[in-house]
């Protein structure tokens, strides 16, 4: 049984679910595979050049609860990312708590 032929575009389905955030499982399913058969379509597309890797957003987004998922989403500038606003988030709070970090006595 061949796994990839030059027209089965499995493997890109299967990255681009991996990418949304989708479990092994849950893309095995979807496309009436097994999760073994899922690995291999994810291998031969990380050794073909095609990222699997989920972005910075939509993992973000899944560790929230929705209401927090909608508010980061309203505090995108246009053409920012969920990613960018919660950079600026970890920014301010670090450089808040440097302000309020008690000095170090200089002798």
């Amino acid at each position: 049984m061949t796994l990839i032929s030059g027209t089965d575009h499995r493997y890109m389905i299967a990255a681009k679910m991996l990418r949304e955030g989708h479990s092994r499982k849950a893309i095995a399913e979807y496309m009436c595979a097994t999760v073994w058969q899922v690995n291999c379509y994810i291998g031969y597309a990380k050794r073909n050049g095609i990222s699997v890797e989920p972005d910075l957003d939509t993992l973000l987004l899944k560790t929230v609860t929705p209401p927090m998922a909608v508010w980061l989403k309203e505090q995108v500038p246009n053409g920012g990312t969920v990613g960018d606003v919660v950079r600026a988030i970890l920014i301010d709070a670090y450089h808040e708590d440097m302000e309020n970090y008690p000095k170090e006595p200089t002798s």
